[in-house]
C-alpha cells in the first residue's frame, strides 16, 4: 500500500485578551484542502474545546 503524511500547520493562535480579534491561517501539505472541510476550534485557559469556525469542502 501507498502512505502519504499530511501535514497541518497553524499561525495566529495564541493568549489573547477577552474582546481581542485575531487572524487564523493554516497551510497544509501531501492533500487537497478542497477535499476537506476545515472546522476551527479554541481552547479557554482552563476550559473546554468551543467550535470557532466551519469552512466547507
Amino acid at each position: 500500500g501507498l502512505w502519504a503524511q499530511l501535514r497541518l500547520q497553524e499561525a495566529g493562535g495564541g493568549l489573547r485578551a477577552a474582546g481581542d480579534s485575531v487572524t487564523l491561517s493554516c497551510r497544509g501539505a501531501g492533500f487537497r484542502f478542497d477535499s476537506y472541510d476545515i472546522w476551527w476550534y479554541r481552547q479557554p485557559v482552563g476550559g473546554s474545546l468551543e467550535w470557532v469556525s466551519f469552512i466547507s469542502a
